[in-house]
């Protein structure tokens, strides 16, 4: 059950390195208990969604943690 887990979190983080805007984040991260908006379970992985958002083109554009930030999207929308 544990590793049917992070493969859930491995395929977000992976669709997450090519998000393009905010309705792209919110997506991938839908559930289906809540499918308008977006919650990442697997925040004591190794890899984070800003790393995955970085990689997307995605930029920091005002930090206070590493787990309280903004960032804008590659398309700026």
């Amino acid at each position: 059950m544990l590793e049917l887990f992070w493969e859930v979190i491995a395929e977000q983080l992976e669709e997450l390195r090519s998000a393009k805007n905010a309705a792209d984040v919110l997506r991938i991260l839908a559930s289906e208990n809540n499918p308008t908006r977006g919650f990442f379970a697997g925040s004591g992985g190794d890899d984070t969604v800003e790393d995955a958002l970085h990689t997307a083109g995605w930029t920091v554009v005002w930090a206070e943690s590493s787990l309280y930030y903004t960032m804008r999207a590659p398309t700026d929308q």
